[in-house]
């Protein structure tokens, strides 16, 4: 395998850099994991069965967002961690928790 030069002169990646990255990625995963271990202790704390809409099966729309960026959330940690996202990391799971 004959590699070819970089057009722009850059240097390669060395071990070290893949092992500086690596080192980077799980900070960054432990960091997400603590941050949502923060929400997700704050809203179990809270009443969320009062956000809910019960005809629509959803958060009402005042809570919507804030819902949505939370699941984004897990879904990054999900699949940073290359773990599955699942019903489970739903905050309609916390609602039905409450009832």
């Amino acid at each position: 395998m004959t590699t070819t030069p970089s057009r722009l002169g850059l240097p390669q990646l060395s071990v070290s850099d893949a092992h500086h990255i690596g080192e980077l990625i799980e900070e960054a995963q432990a960091g997400l994991e603590h941050a949502i271990t923060e929400v997700r202790t704050l809203l179990q704390q809270r009443d969320l069965v009062a956000l809910w809409d019960d005809e629509q099966g959803a958060f009402r729309p005042e809570f919507t967002h804030l819902a949505g960026r939370y699941h984004a959330l897990q879904r990054s940690l999900r699949e940073i961690s290359e773990s599955g996202y699942s019903w489970q990391h739903d905050l309609s799971v916390f609602v039905d928790a409450q009832r």
